[in-house]
């Protein structure tokens, strides 16, 4: 399903943005370009026109994690080692480890019985805009990470949807309560 989500993310992106929301990109890393393949870890940026507040708000607020990732019960306790869960028990964050209000946050993911991994998002201003940099990391061996790439991705581009359009490919946040 992850790859679907951006495939329409970015046609919805094409259509009402005029370029695409997400597109990897498999040359040396550069701050500003969306992505960058790395074999052991996965780093992921998008531009998004809004200032940093309002990503940071979108990944962090219960109600709107519910909409932008279809979290059906997100638990979100914002400080250092509070509760932050998307998903079923065992499957997906864990527990903040950084948590910087419209800057910066970090939190453990454990996904089955999978080793522990860590991703970071740094929410960058660039001008008006806010560059969002995702950073996972700590995976063992290559091949753990294939799955993981497509899925941030999706999440991303879903990302910029909504903090740019107001919804995303598949959610309306227009009746969101703050």
């Amino acid at each position: 399903p992850e790859h679907w989500t951006l495939i329409l993310a970015n046609f919805k992106a094409v259509l009402e943005l005029g370029g695409p929301a997400l597109r990897f990109d498999y040359s040396k890393y550069h701050p500003t370009r969306v992505t960058h393949y790395d074999s052991k870890d996965i780093r992921l940026s998008v531009l998004i026109r809004a200032p940093p507040s309002l990503p940071f708000d979108v990944w962090t607020n219960p109600q709107k994690l519910k909409h932008f990732i279809r979290a059906e019960n997100p638990v979100v306790d914002d400080r250092y080692g509070g509760l932050y869960t998307w998903w079923a028990e065992g499957m997906g964050p864990v527990v903040f480890t950084k948590m910087e209000p419209d800057n910066e946050i970090e939190f453990s993911w454990v996904y089955r019985d999978e080793p522990e991994t860590r991703v970071n998002v740094r929410f960058e201003p660039v001008d008006d805009d806010t560059l969002v940099v995702l950073h996972h990391y700590g995976f063992q061996h290559p091949e753990d990470v294939v799955g993981y790439r497509i899925g941030w991705a999706s999440i991303l581009a879903e990302l910029k949807l909504v903090c740019e359009l107001g919804e995303s490919g598949i959610e309306r946040i227009s009746d969101w309560e703050a």
